[in-house]
Parts: C-alpha cells; sequence; structure tokens
C-alpha cells in the first residue's frame, strides 16, 4: 500500500514541477515584456512596474512552488490563475493590438492555465511543513 502512495506522490510531484516550470517560462516572457516596455518607453510607467513586479513575483513564486513550499505553492496557483483569466479576457486587446488571429492571442492565456492546473494537480506532492 506504501509504494502506491510513494507512486501517487511522485506523480504529484512531477506535475508541480512542471507546473513551476511553465511558472518559469512564462515569468521570463514577463520579464522580457518588462524591459521591452521600459527600452520602448510607450506604456504608462505604472503599467510597466506592475508588469515587472508581476514578472519577478512570478519567478519568486514558481521557485518558491518547485521547493514544495505550500504557502509559495498556494500564491503561485492563485497568480497563475489569475493571469489565465486575465489574459483569456484580454486576448481581443491583444489581437487588435498585435494584429494576430484570435488563436495566437489566447496562447498565454492557455499556457497559464496549463500551468495553474499542473501546480494544482501537483498539491500531493508537498510537505505538510509550514
Amino acid at each position: 500500500m506504501s509504494r502506491a502512495l510513494d507512486k501517487s506522490a511522485d506523480r504529484a510531484r512531477a506535475l508541480a514541477r512542471a507546473g513551476a516550470a511553465v511558472g518559469f517560462a512564462m515569468g521570463a516572457a514577463l520579464v522580457a515584456y518588462a524591459i521591452d516596455l521600459f527600452a520602448s518607453g510607450t506604456a504608462p510607467i505604472v503599467f510597466r512596474v506592475a508588469v515587472a513586479a508581476t514578472a519577478v513575483t512570478q519567478l519568486g513564486l514558481a521557485w518558491a512552488s518547485l521547493r514544495g513550499r505550500r504557502a509559495g505553492w498556494a500564491f503561485f496557483v492563485s497568480l497563475q490563475g489569475t493571469l489565465a483569466v486575465v489574459t483569456l479576457f484580454g486576448a481581443p486587446k491583444l489581437r487588435d493590438a498585435f494584429d494576430v488571429p484570435l488563436a495566437v492571442a489566447l496562447v498565454p492565456a492557455a499556457l497559464f492555465g496549463v500551468g495553474c492546473a499542473l501546480a494544482a494537480l501537483g498539491q500531493a506532492g508537498l510537505s505538510q511543513e509550514e
């Protein structure tokens, strides 16, 4: 019976790691976007700072989730879910701003959603400490 629990925990840890990997990738994309916003100077300063803060938070929470910290994991899942919803409803605006098909504009929402789902499914692999 304990072997089955070990396998289940291993699967959960693998899912949590995959979710954190998606989080790192999306955090890196947000960092690149923030750098571009600061370099171009076209967006309002408040938006530039908000994107940069979100990027740093995303990377930090992905790291905490990867280390198995329950509090970091919880905030990571909530941030991923929030960004999935925000980019889902913002996809038409992205489509118009970048002149791309709607399917392409929905890619960030899908990636944030996948990262959220993977991290949430990996909850069983977290340590019970904290």
